[in-house]
């Protein structure tokens, strides 16, 4: 009886960790209307700065910004991109 009340208290933590971390990642998600309301959403891309998920909209993001995000291969593609660019809004 007592062992099976232990993994029943176990189970019960996992259980509230598990949700924690759901909620934590559902209001990650919320995040994209609140932070980027005009942004179309496929333009929008998960990445990490100092180890927290953030949104990036890749077609607006400079490349001051990339830099300080926490750097991956797509941070650096996008970086390359971004430099490589073969015009400039501004030459108009």
């Amino acid at each position: 009886m007592n062992q099976e009340k232990m993994v029943l208290q176990t189970e019960n933590e996992i259980l509230k960790l598990e949700n924690e971390r759901l909620k934590k990642e559902l209001d990650f998600m919320n995040k994209i209307f609140k932070q980027h309301p005009s942004s179309v959403v496929y333009n929008l891309d998960r990445f990490t700065m100092n180890g927290e998920p953030i949104w990036i909209d890749t077609h607006l993001v400079t490349i001051n910004e990339l830099k300080k995000l926490d750097q991956d291969d797509h941070v650096k593609d996008l970086i390359h991109s971004k430099m490589s660019c073969r015009y400039n809004d501004s030459d108009w």
